[in-house]
């Protein structure tokens, strides 16, 4: 039904909201062994990242890379595609370039998340036009690689620009390309939609990545969401790629692993 991935970090991490930080191979063997059959890999800097290593590591524990997760690179150096710094946006997108390169070997997709950038400083609607350009200019390296981006709709309390499902299919309609598509994530899901279920009808065929954890951002089955409601709607949408768990290290980094990687195993079962 499902494939289930879990986000790791293999590079130095400021975001907590990954279970699995650390070595690169330590990483992905534990993956391995948790029974994942991917890794969703969360670094800040791409041109940092040795391909071939990587690919061989992926290769001997059979696991797959459904994204890039590019926050880490806002967190870390500021790039973002909204900044009032031209020369940190034009970092941005060279970045997502770079990112795109790498998916493209790897056969992932590429988040846009925070890497957008917070837009507390200008007004939304100028941020949304800087955000469009940006976009436009990696969705056309994109386009030339085979590389789908997904936007996320992120929770007010981390940026202004594009909180919502409705949002994010209105961005994803002005930018007008085939490769821009949908990630949807059930923590800021919980915070911004007011029926879950509701918004990702809404979205359909445009959802191309799931993020999951729970209400209180801890492993799904440790807060208040309803799971099986939510995977039988993107079962009924006809949602088929990963859920990828990107979930707070608590109680420590292996139970939480574990707990996410059974509890969405009994739910699936159940559908």
């Amino acid at each position: 039904m499902f494939k289930l991935s879990m986000v790791v970090s293999v590079q130095e991490a400021v975001f907590e909201s990954i279970a699995l930080k650390g070595r690169l191979e330590d990483c992905i063997k534990k993956a391995h062994t948790m029974g994942y059959e991917g890794v969703e890999l969360s670094f800040p800097n791409p041109w940092k990242v040795d391909i071939e290593h990587l690919k061989r590591i992926l290769a001997d524990y059979d696991l797959e890379v459904p994204a890039l997760s590019t926050g880490l690179s806002y967190l870390h150096y500021k790039w973002s595609l909204t900044s009032l710094d031209s020369s940190l946006r034009t970092k941005a997108v060279e970045a997502l370039g770079k990112y795109i390169e790498l998916a493209e070997l790897l056969n992932a997709l590429v988040v846009i998340g925070l890497i957008r950038g917070e837009s507390r400083e200008i007004p939304r609607d100028k941020a949304l036009s800087m955000l469009e350009q940006g976009l436009k200019e990696c969705c056309r390296v994109a386009e030339s690689r085979g590389v789908t981006l997904v936007l996320e709709p992120l929770n007010r309390y981390e940026t202004r620009l594009i909180n919502r499902i409705e949002e994010a299919l209105e961005m994803v309609h002005r930018v007008s390309s085939d490769n821009l598509k949908l990630l949807v994530d059930t923590f800021h899901m919980n915070i911004e939609e007011p029926i879950i279920e509701d918004s990702l009808r809404s979205a359909g065929g445009l959802i191309a990545h799931v993020h999951v954890a729970d209400s209180n951002r801890l492993a799904p089955g440790m807060g208040h969401l309803n799971f099986k409601s939510i995977l039988s709607v993107l079962k009924d949408i006809g949602y088929k790629n990963y859920l990828s768990a990107e979930i707070l290290p608590i109680p420590d980094p292996d139970t939480a692993a574990r707990a996410t990687i059974e509890y969405l195993r009994r739910i699936m079962a159940s559908l």
